[in-house]
């Protein structure tokens, strides 16, 4: 690979959010001194497979918030151990952790609601909302990007 093309990948990383400043300077500083492997190509580890850890991360922890019942603990958990090691995981997990508590008070006004009668078209959608926006989160996150959930209330920013 071409210095150019590995300069050009890492600011790609970068710029998704699976480098922080301190391992692209690392990265770029170690392929522009040497010609020896690179960030994350060292011990016969490729990029691709640290950029694919930290996509697998993110999409479970989408994903997570289906499970019946505590589903939201699974990205809760997952974000709290690995947020100070990627950027990428920390901006996920907000994002999931945002969406979880509007979701939350919405559904909490939508049974206050439900003796206006109101409440009883609301909840199913925000129930719905709860199912499809993980998944959408999920597919974003295998191709590495960030997807804000609409309806969210920005908590954690």
């Amino acid at each position: 690979m071409a210095l150019s093309d590995e300069l050009a990948r890492l600011a790609e990383l970068k710029d998704r959010g699976v480098l922080s400043e301190e391992e692209f300077a690392k990265a770029k500083a170690e392929a522009l001194s040497s010609g020896g492997p690179t960030f994350g190509q060292k011990m016969g580890q490729s990029m691709n497979s640290i950029t694919g850890d930290v996509t697998n991360l993110t999409m479970f922890m989408h994903l997570g918030q289906l499970i019946p019942g505590p589903g939201w603990l699974v990205p809760l958990i997952l974000w709290l151990i690995k947020k100070d090691e990627s950027p990428a995981v920390d901006a996920h997990g907000k994002v999931i952790l945002n969406w979880v508590i509007t979701e939350v008070i919405a559904l909490f006004a939508a049974s206050l609601l439900f003796f206006a009668v109101i409440g009883i078209f609301v909840a199913p959608v925000i129930l719905l909302l709860g199912f499809v926006f993980p998944i959408i989160g999920a597919l974003k996150a295998k191709d590495g990007e960030l997807w804000p959930y609409p309806l969210s209330i920005q908590f954690l920013k």
